[in-house]
C-alpha cells in the first residue's frame, strides 16, 4: 500500500474509445493493492489488474479534466478523465509503481489466496504429469531413453531435469553436444509420433545460427522465415495502433493491418508447423527444429506441429499438457517475454500470444476438431499476464524451483478445469477427430482479420465504411 497516494476519486469519466461523439460514463475510481476499479453510476464494475498494465500516460489537461490513458497487456485500452490534475497525477504515479514490480515475491500470485489448503494446492500442481505424457507417446522405447544427465541442471539450466534422448547417446556424447549449443541446449525429444506402422519423432535443438548440413548424412535442410522477437514486438505495436485508431474506415483498417505484418508472421509460424507435420506423416522422417536459443520459435513450431499431429492436444486437458511440455518445461522465458518484472523492455515479445492466435485460426478452420472454444484461449492469455497463478512465472524450471512456486502459489489448470463447461466447444466431435492429422490452409484468404472481439471483448467494434 506504500505506493498508493489516493485510494478514491469521484466524478471520473470513462470514455468510449470507439465513439466519435466522445460518449462517457461517470463514476468513482478506486485504487487497491492489486486492482484499479471503476464503478459507474449504474453500478457496473470495471476491474483492471495492476499486472495487466503495460503503460500509463497522463495527457495534457483539458477543460473537462486530466486524461489518463492505460494500455493493458491483454490488449485492453482504458481512457479516464479525472476532474482534478492533482488526483490524476497521484493515480498516475501510483500505477507506474504498482504495475512494475522489482521482484517475483511482490507479484500477485504470492498474495493470492483462493482458500485452499496445502493438500489441495499440491493436487492442483500434480494435475499435469509430463512423465505420463511421454508414456502416452510411447517412450521410453527401444530407440529412446530417459536421461538423468541434466538431473542437477549441470548441463543446461534452462532445460527440465528429465530429458528423453536416443539410446545410443551416452552421457559423454550429451555433454559434448551441449558444448556446441547456445546455453547448452542440446537436441532432445519433444514429441514422438506413433500411428499404425509409422514410427517417427520430432526433435528440438538450439544453437545460435542454423544447422550445418555437412555435419549430417541423409538430411534435407529447410529454412523457415519466422522473424525474431524484436520484429514481432514491433508488429504487434503497429497492429494495436491500428486497432486503437478512432473512426477508421474499412480500407484504412485493412491497409494498417497489412502494413503491421502481423498476419504474415502468423502465417510463417503456421507454415513451419505444417511442414513439420507433413515431414513426419508423409515422409516418415525425423525432424530437428532449431532456432537461435530454442525457447521462442522452437516452442511455437514444436507445439503447433504436435497439435496438428495429435488430437489429444486438441482437448482441454491435452492443451494444458502441451503448454506445460513445450513452453513451460523447455524454458520459454515467460517472465521476460511478458514483462512480469521491471526489466529490459527489449526482451518483451508476443511469442506465446502468436501461438494462441495460431491455435485460434485452427479452431476456425476445423470447428469440430477442438474440445475447447476461444474463451479458453482468451482466459489462458489473460493469465500469462495476470501473475495470479504460478505456472507462467519465471523463465525456466530451475528458476521456478528456486522460487518454490508449488509451495507458495497456485496452479491455473485446476481452476480452468473447474469452469470447464464455459470452455467447451459444442461442435466438437471426439470420435471423428481421434486419429485425424490436421492439414490447414494458410493462403491469404483463409485467414480472418484479427477482429477486436477475438482479442478482447471490451474492444469490440467494426470500422466504418469509407
Amino acid at each position: 500500500m506504500e505506493h498508493i497516494r489516493t485510494t478514491k476519486v469521484e466524478q471520473v469519466k470513462l470514455l468510449d474509445r470507439f465513439s466519435t461523439s466522445n460518449k462517457s460514463l461517470t463514476g468513482t475510481l478506486y485504487l487497491t493493492a492489486t486492482h484499479l476499479l471503476f464503478i459507474d453510476s449504474h453500478q457496473k464494475e470495471t476491474w483492471i489488474l495492476h499486472h495487466h498494465i503495460a503503460s500509463v500516460e497522463k495527457l495534457s489537461l483539458t477543460t473537462s479534466g486530466c486524461p489518463l490513458l492505460i494500455q493493458c497487456k491483454n490488449f485492453r485500452t482504458v481512457h479516464f478523465i479525472v476532474p482534478r490534475e492533482r488526483d490524476c497525477h497521484d493515480i498516475y504515479n501510483s500505477l507506474l509503481q504498482l504495475s512494475k514490480q522489482a521482484k517475483y515475491e511482490d507479484l500477485y500470485a504470492f498474495a493470492y489466496n483462493p482458500k485452499q489448503n496445502d493438500l489441495e494446492r499440491l493436487h492442483g500442481w500434480q494435475l499435469i504429469d509430463l512423465a505420463e505424457e511421454y508414456k502416452r507417446m510411447g517412450v521410453p522405447n527401444s530407440n529412446w531413453q530417459l536421461s538423468d544427465a541434466n538431473r542437477e541442471y549441470k548441463i543446461c539450466e534452462t532445460y527440465p531435469r528429465e530429458l528423453y534422448v536416443p539410446r545410443i547417446a551416452s552421457k559423454p556424447i550429451i555433454v559434448g553436444s551441449s558444448k556446441f549449443r547456445s546455453k547448452g541446449r542440446f537436441p532432445v525429444l519433444s514429441y514422438y509420433h506413433q500411428e499404425k506402422e509409422l514410427n517417427a519423432m520430432a526433435n528440438r535443438a538450439a544453437g545460435k545460427g542454423y544447422e550445418n548440413e555437412d555435419n549430417y548424412s541423409n538430411i534435407r535442410f529447410q529454412f523457415v522465415g519466422i522473424e525474431n522477437i524484436h520484429v514481432m514486438r514491433s508488429s504487434l505495436q503497429k497492429l494495436l495502433e491500428v486497432n486503437g485508431t478512432k473512426g477508421l474506415c474499412v480500407s484504412d483498417f485493412y491497409s494498417g493491418l497489412e502494413s503491421s505484418g502481423w498476419l504474415r508472421h502468423i502465417k510463417a509460424v503456421m507454415d513451419a508447423a505444417i511442414f513439420l507435420a507433413k515431414a513426419i506423416v508423409v515422409e516418415n522422417a525425423s525432424v530437428l527444429v532449431h532456432c537461435s536459443d530454442g525457447w521462442d520459435r522452437t516452442s511455437q513450431v514444436c507445439s503447433l506441429g504436435s497439435l496438428l499431429l495429435d488430437s489429444y492436444y486438441r482437448t482441454i486437458k491435452g492443451f494444458m499438457v502441451l503448454i506445460e511440455k513445450d513452453w513451460i518445461s523447455f524454458g520459454h522465458k515467460f517472465s521476460e517475454r511478458c514483462g512480469h518484472l521491471d526489466g529490459d523492455p527489449k526482451e518483451i515479445s508476443p511469442v506465446f500470444a502468436q501461438f494462441l492466435e495460431c491455435v485460434w485460426h485452427l479452431t476456425e478452420q476445423f470447428p469440430q476438431a477442438f474440445e475447447f472454444n476461444e474463451a479458453f484461449l482468451l482466459q489462458i492469455h489473460e493469465h500469462i499476464h495476470s501473475c495470479q497463478f504460478g505456472n507462467f512465472l519465471g523463465n525456466c524450471q530451475k528458476e521456478r524451483e528456486e522460487l518454490k512456486l508449488k509451495e507458495k502459489t497456485y496452479s491455473l489448470w485446476p481452476f480452468l478445469l473447474d469452469d470447464q463447461k464455459k470452455y467447451l466447444n459444442p461442435l466438437y466431435n471426439s470420435r471423428s477427430q481421434r486419429f485425424t492429422v490436421l492439414e490447414p490452409n494458410t493462403v491469404s484468404f483463409s485467414f480472418k482479420k484479427l477482429s477486436s472481439t477475438k482479442i478482447n471483448k471490451q474492444m469490440a467494434s467494426s470500422p466504418r465504411n469509407c
